[in-house]
């Protein structure tokens, strides 16, 4: 009995650090994301409007910054998520 009470503890042990490293994780992204989630401040793209309307053509192919054009779904799961991991998760 006692050699599977031991393994009991171990197996819990194991799944409460596994749990607890997953929660302090989230914590950690929702304490990094709390200034831009709560953030009551508004944005517009006016001037880059602005600047794009006043490129040449030429200057609009080399310098394609039209907002309008952003997938922003495709960005944040193909290139922010996937930063993050890398770079901060670490």
């Amino acid at each position: 009995m006692g050699m599977a009470n031991e393994l009991l503890c171990q197996y819990f042990a194991d799944r409460y650090n596994r749990l607890l490293r997953k929660f302090n994780f989230v914590m950690y992204l929702a304490e990094l994301y709390k200034p831009y989630v709560f953030f009551e401040g508004r944005f517009d793209n006016f001037n880059t409007e602005q600047l794009y309307v006043e490129l040449s053509e030429s200057e609009k192919e080399i310098f394609e910054f039209d907002v309008k054009r952003i997938c922003w779904r495709d960005y944040l799961v193909d290139i922010h998520i996937p930063g993050m991991m890398k770079f901060v998760a670490d």
